[in-house]
């Protein structure tokens, strides 16, 4: 791409300096970086002022490498005389903006389906995923399980990847013929302009709750709510969870008929036009704690316990009647659909194991209220907290764990710089009545669970679901919670079903 394609010629006219005359606008741009390190001849360095670094500091450092065309929000420091330096309000908008127009505007040739919420976002987004890809339509899916389209399958570090790397996924979906993006939009992503400038098709809300709030992330509650509600200033047609509290502040100021709303039966979802989850029953086969309820007519099975289940389910079922299928190819569909490290279900002597996400508070209460209904003998829970984040979620993990659990182990999550016992110590202050063991190993205290667990006990693994891997000082280290659980239950019992 030559320089005069990437920044038009309005775009100059903050230009901070222009010398040398190896740079004109024919000069030929191979690579958009925000990583000094990655900056090198015939590349273009954007300054992002991150949490823990400014890029401007690092202009020199790219430079070195070979880079001479910067952008910046104030004047920078350029260790030669060939240069050019372009000045723009806010490097993290022009990001996202010069990605998608350096990988061919690739969003603008894709339907983007974005999904935001405190909870539910993952298996909002792999319902849809499913049903739109079991149903002939290609679809890609970009989250916190990864990024998956075609044969395609990889890791990504953040929910919502940053903008440059959102446009090059994008363009590799739209080159493999997918035709849709399923996409989990944190409020990060949001806070942080990942998608500043991107358009939805459709744009769902899940429920908003009190999460991520604190130095590393949201300074308020409001700031946190005020960056949900922007990703539906961006789409086409906002699908809404009724039974919400925040659901008609998350649409303030759209158009009524650029709305559509579910919920599950409740006094409110009957209040307006609705996509409405009615009779509503836990629904059992092979060892699945799944629901079963009826949506305008046609009855629906989903392989995932709990009423947030089918409030899950029912968004997945307004995005993709609205998108032109009918209810009874997504009825079909949906009853296979399942979501990898969110009520996972293993059963062995008489014992289930269950690995999910619930990963604070109010994911962690309703998961324990949840398995509950199911639990014959004692309802076990194994979890930790993660290193680096507010005292409040270990506080409201440990009381959750304390009021509705019969037994607590409490261990390490992702400890990162902190030490797995001193979080644990956190934790342990706020649980009063229930019997706990600490053990800071987790596949040690995995072990200890089915060691210790006795048949009509339900064992829930909570915290990690998905993930693969421990963060232990800044390194992610090979952890697959489920082998160690199949490996153990193997060795005591018989192999997991």
């Amino acid at each position: 791409m030559k320089l005069t394609e990437l920044f038009p010629e309005n775009e100059f006219r903050d230009v901070l300096s222009f010398a040398g005359s190896e740079l004109n606008g024919e000069t030929e741009i191979k690579t958009l970086t925000s990583d000094s390190r990655k900056a090198g001849k015939d590349s273009v360095f954007v300054c992002i002022n991150g949490s823990e670094a400014d890029g401007h500091e690092y202009v020199p450092n790219a430079y070195k490498n070979g880079c001479r065309i910067f952008v910046c929000e104030h004047a920078v420091t350029v260790p030669g005389e060939t240069a050019l330096v372009i000045a723009v309000p806010d490097t993290r908008k022009a990001l996202a903006l010069l990605a998608e127009r350096f990988y061919g505007s690739p969003a603008k040739k894709l339907k983007l389906i974005g999904i935001t919420g405190t909870k539910g976002k993952s298996t909002v987004a792999e319902f849809i995923y499913r049903i739109l890809n079991d149903s002939g339509r290609k679809a890609g899916i970009i989250g916190t399980c990864g990024i998956r389209f075609g044969t395609v399958e990889r890791t990504t570090g953040n929910t919502t990847p940053d903008a440059l790397e959102l446009a090059s996924v994008f363009s590799e979906m739209y080159s493999a013929g997918m035709e849709y993006v399923v996409m989990e939009v944190s409020s990060q992503a949001c806070l942080l302009d990942r998608i500043y400038g991107l358009h939805f098709d459709r744009a769902v809300f899940t429920n908003l709750y009190h999460d991520h709030i604190g130095p590393s992330e949201h300074p308020t509650f409001e700031n946190y709510k005020e960056c949900k509600k922007s990703l539906f200033r961006m789409a086409d047609i906002s699908v809404i969870n009724g039974d919400d509290c925040y659901a008609h502040e998350m649409i303030s100021g759209i158009a009524p008929e650029k709305c559509l709303f579910f919920g599950c039966d409740t006094e409110s979802s009957r209040k307006v036009p609705y996509y409405r989850a009615e009779n509503i029953t836990r629904w059992n086969e092979k060892g699945i704690y799944g629901m079963s309820f009826d949506c305008r007519g046609v009855r629906f099975y989903i392989r995932m316990p709990g009423i947030i289940n089918v409030s899950n389910a029912m968004a997945a079922i307004s995005v993709c009647e609205s998108l032109g299928l009918s209810l009874t190819v997504i009825s079909d569909k949906l009853r296979s659909a399942t979501v990898r490290g969110r009520f996972e279900t293993y059963e062995s002597g008489g014992r289930t194991f269950v690995i999910d996400y619930a990963h604070n508070g109010t994911s962690l209460e309703s998961a324990l209220r949840i398995l509950r209904d199911y639990t014959s003998g004692r309802l076990i829970v194994l979890f930790g907290s993660v290193g680096g984040r507010t005292q409040l979620r270990r506080s409201e993990m440990g009381e959750a764990a304390d009021r509705l659990a019969d037994f607590c182990i409490v261990t390490s999550d992702n400890p990162d710089a902190e030490s797995p016992d001193d979080i644990i110590d956190d934790i342990v202050l706020h649980i009063k009545h229930c019997p706990y063991i600490r053990i800071s190993d987790r596949a040690d205290a995995i072990r200890y669970a089915v060691e210790n667990a006795k048949r009509g006990d339900v064992v829930l693994l909570a915290g990690k679901g998905h993930e693969e891997y421990q963060l232990i000082d800044g390194k992610k280290i090979s952890f697959s919670e489920r082998d160690i659980l199949g490996k153990v239950l193997e060795e005591m019992y018989s192999p997991v079903s």
